[in-house]
């Protein structure tokens, strides 16, 4: 059900053989498979509670599930919870030397804007965006991630910048969707 967005149908099947693979050791593997298929059910679903549950079932189990961790910082940031997804992506990366930056700047974004104007200081944005577009100046996600930051920022003559030359990069039938 899964496979066909039936996400209703997907937890309930699972919610029911949850019970049964939980309580034998011998299927822990089995257990946090089905926990972590919960979780992207609930998400789709927009049940965030629920999601952070099945997630932290699985933690319970192996602390350092990777998949599991990504997602339940990702839960945070869809809960409203910035401060403490930015926290465990730091964590993640820290712990797995992984660089979580386009995530860490997607939960960033919404935490300076939320400030008075006075008060956003966009520095750190503008140092992760720096840093994806280092090795790759014409990545196409990251450069429209920037013209985004900057159309929010009210810099619509750098973000009309970023677009012209991307359009001009990429021929139509080339171009991703904006």
């Amino acid at each position: 059900w899964m496979g066909e967005n039936k996400w209703v149908q997907a937890s309930q099947m699972l919610e029911r053989i949850r019970p049964l693979v939980v309580a034998l050791p011998s299927m822990s593997n089995l257990a946090m498979h089905v926990d972590l298929s919960l979780a992207d059910c609930y998400a789709r679903l927009g049940r965030h509670d629920l999601r952070m549950n099945a997630l932290e079932s699985v933690l319970e189990r192996n602390q350092n599930s990777l998949d599991a961790l990504l997602k339940l910082a990702d839960a945070k940031a869809a809960r409203g919870h910035h401060r403490e997804a930015l926290e465990s992506y730091r964590a993640i990366e820290k712990a797995f030397k992984l660089a979580l930056t386009r995530r860490r700047v997607s939960v960033m974004v919404p935490l300076i804007a939320k400030e008075p104007e006075e008060l956003r200081d966009w520095t750190v944005v503008d140092e992760l965006l720096a840093e994806m577009l280092k090795d790759k100046p014409n990545h196409v996600e990251a450069n429209v991630l920037k013209m985004r930051i900057l159309e929010q920022r009210g810099e619509d003559a750098a973000a009309a910048e970023i677009l012209t030359r991307l359009d001009e990069r990429y021929p139509e039938s080339e171009r991703v969707a904006m």
